[in-house]
């Protein structure tokens, strides 16, 4: 099941990059009566690679529904490559023809958004940082920064609990890693102190390493215990933590958790760990009607791609529609001529959205950060095998 799933995923990327490498490379006319933007970057990468699924699915919705002012939207894809001078390039012929109005790409530099002036939608962070990145002018960020949110959930989840001191446990992959990246950042913030040595990663540890390692930490009796876990070497960890009786005051890991194969193994995980997640729910029936626009677009990724919506899933999903409300908005002119102009339009557009509806609820951009602000965050907690709601 598996392998044919990512046999479609990849025969659909490779439909993508044919059709839209003709596009971009020939200009035939029938483009002309659509409006194109273009997706980039190293289709290499599976999170890229993924995205290209929902931003198709929001292109088919909003064409069936009768496209942007009766013009319906086209997709062109190009692959960056893992080459910062094919990106370059690729962005610099963007900006300089009538191919695209706008670009969504997993991860752009500041300097090409100035150089090119290009409007852009980035739907993978690609830096945790406190601090907003310098200079940040020419783009619209559909994330606001993991590292803001983790900070949030943290700190309802932390609040009142008597936390001050934690230590860290990660596997080093990619989604997980990420979690525990943040967590350093923003752990300072919350005045939460992180132990002397206390990062542990068990990525290509034995189950006798990992034992020890639980041992240690239960020596130095942390207040919580981060967990940046997506694999098997976590499994064995969270078994470990039961049979050594490990019992912080809190555990609290990233949406990682929320997959394969942890969820395989729900029985193993303790009642107080706590999910940081940009999901209002981390696990779906797909047998089951769905309940809300996110429940149906999570049902769609667990059949195209063979797990729940991630964030970059989502973020590629709603910057098509951000960038369709922005497109309306602007009063373009659609005319390949004034390309440069209906861009600057969009752009002013992009900054005008309020209380923009999206799949986690109402986004509105942030000039002054450059990032996309949400209304609400979400934590989960285990209990009994099952996940609840904690705090929004």
């Amino acid at each position: 099941m598996g392998d044919r799933k990512t046999l479609a995923v990849a025969v659909l990327v490779i439909f993508l990059l044919v059709i839209g490498g003709i596009l971009f490379l020939y200009d035939i006319p029938f483009k002309r009566e659509a409006i194109s933007i273009a997706y980039t970057g190293n289709l290499s990468r599976n999170t890229t690679k993924e995205a290209l699924v929902p931003i198709q699915i929001a292109i088919d919705e909003i064409n069936k529904e009768g496209g942007i002012k009766g013009k319906n939207l086209n997709l062109l894809v190009l692959d960056t490559r893992k080459s910062s001078d094919e990106r370059k390039k690729i962005i610099s012929q963007l900006a300089n023809s009538s191919a695209a109005y706008a670009i969504i790409s997993p991860s752009l530099s500041t300097e090409e958004y100035e150089t090119n002036k290009m409007p852009a939608i980035v739907i993978e962070n690609p830096k945790v940082a406190i601090m907003p990145l310098p200079s940040f002018y020419w783009a619209i960020k559909n994330l606001y920064v993991y590292a803001y949110n983790v900070y949030a959930s943290l700190f309802l989840i932390t609040r009142d609990k008597g936390i001050q001191t934690a230590v860290i446990v990660t596997d080093e992959q990619q989604l997980s890693d990420s979690f525990s990246k943040a967590s350093r950042v923003v752990l300072p913030y919350l005045k939460i102190n992180l132990l002397k040595n206390y990062l542990y990663s068990i990525k290509d540890e034995s189950a006798d390493k990992i034992m020890e390692i639980v041992s240690d930490i239960k020596s130095r009796n942390p207040d919580m215990v981060i967990v940046s876990l997506e694999s098997e070497n976590g499994v064995e960890f969270f078994k470990e933590a039961g049979n050594q009786g490990l019992a912080p005051k809190l555990y609290v890991g990233g949406y990682a958790l929320a997959g394969k194969p942890i969820l395989n193994n729900e029985a193993i995980l303790p009642k107080n760990l706590h999910i940081v997640a940009y999901l209002t729910s981390a696990k779906h029936d797909i047998n089951q009607q769905p309940t809300s626009k996110f429940d149906a677009f999570d049902h769609e990724m667990i059949k195209a791609l063979g797990h729940p919506a991630n964030t970059v899933n989502m973020n590629a999903y709603e910057s098509v529609y951000i960038l369709k409300k922005a497109m309306e908005d602007g009063q373009l002119t659609f005319n390949p001529a004034n390309i440069q102009e209906d861009r600057a339009k969009l752009m002013d557009a992009l900054w005008a959205i309020k209380n923009f509806e999206g799949l986690r609820g109402e986004i509105t951009p942030d000039g002054k950060l450059g990032y996309l602000k949400r209304t609400y965050y979400t934590s989960l907690r285990i209990e009994n095998g099952t996940y609840v709601v904690t705090n929004s």
